[in-house]
């Protein structure tokens, strides 16, 4: 066997821990990236949007999750890895940012293995 998990519905019991993972991931030393949008020109980085084509941060995420607007739960995951993508690819290795991803990516693991939800996380092995 092999391939993708079977996925999971967001059911209630699954919006509620998808929130408490949130609230962690946004407590931690490494979100301060990760919190908001993506502010191009106050952080004066012009050519965000040119490279990262679908932002995603912490916030739109709550958004999301309270608007029920995830129907299963590697939909929840996969803007989490979204976030992490576009860190990695915006951030070089070696700077602030950069290191903020690997510290969530590392936190995000952590916690979604508690439920097995990490398996559609991406994970360096």
């Amino acid at each position: 066997m092999g391939g993708i998990p079977p996925d999971l519905p967001m059911d209630d019991a699954a919006v509620d821990r998808a929130r408490s993972i949130l609230a962690r991931l946004k407590r931690d030393e490494s979100a301060w990236p990760f919190v908001r949008p993506v502010d191009p020109v106050a952080l004066g980085v012009p050519t965000y949007f040119d490279i990262v084509k679908n932002p995603m941060d912490l916030s739109t995420i709550q958004k999301r999750l309270a608007k029920r607007a995830y129907k299963c739960v590697a939909d929840f995951v996969a803007d989490i890895q979204l976030i992490i993508d576009d860190c990695f690819l915006f951030n070089l290795p070696g700077s602030p940012v950069n290191a903020c991803g690997v510290a969530l990516r590392d936190l995000a693991a952590s916690l979604l293995r508690q439920d097995n939800w990490v398996q559609w996380l991406s994970v360096p092995s």
